[in-house]
């Protein structure tokens, strides 16, 4: 049977007890049970750098984003074009100065072996436009 008014006791700071009157609903009143949040997947990010240290603080703080996931780094261009065959990831990050092949270069090569497909960022500890122009030519993410 309904009944239009729900009571129950409540216990306050003060250890009083009071009574609150609410109103009540049938149970085809009620609301559907609570469904539980869907969380997007998260953007998978390939790193690419000559220096292990750099590498491993990049993914530490990437990691620390609720939507980023280190799927992958390497140390040069070789392991980089197999890992993000590999890994598929949604981003590669990657250092203008490697060892070998140039950051340059492997842009490039990234573009061409994906058609342009996946988005790279280029870094640099360089302040010269130049090398910027040059990473903005091969392909590389334009983030003005």
């Amino acid at each position: 049977m309904f009944n239009p008014v729900a009571r129950e006791s409540v216990q306050t700071d003060h250890e009083r007890t009071r009574t609150v009157t609410r109103p009540s609903r049938p149970d085809s009143e009620l609301s559907p049970p609570a469904v539980p949040e869907q969380h997007p997947a998260k953007s998978r990010v390939f790193v690419v750098d000559d220096h292990a240290m750099f590498r491993d603080g990049l993914r530490s703080v990437i990691n620390l984003e609720p939507d980023l996931l280190v799927c992958g780094d390497a140390p040069g261009a070789e392991e980089a074009m197999l890992g993000i065959s590999e890994s598929r990831p949604d981003l590669v990050i990657l250092d203008i100065s490697l060892a070998g092949t140039s950051g340059i270069d492997l842009t490039k090569a990234i573009k061409r072996e994906l058609r342009g497909r996946l988005p790279v960022l280029v870094v640099s500890m360089h302040a010269e436009s130049l090398y910027a122009e040059r990473a903005l030519r091969a392909g590389a993410m334009d983030m003005s």
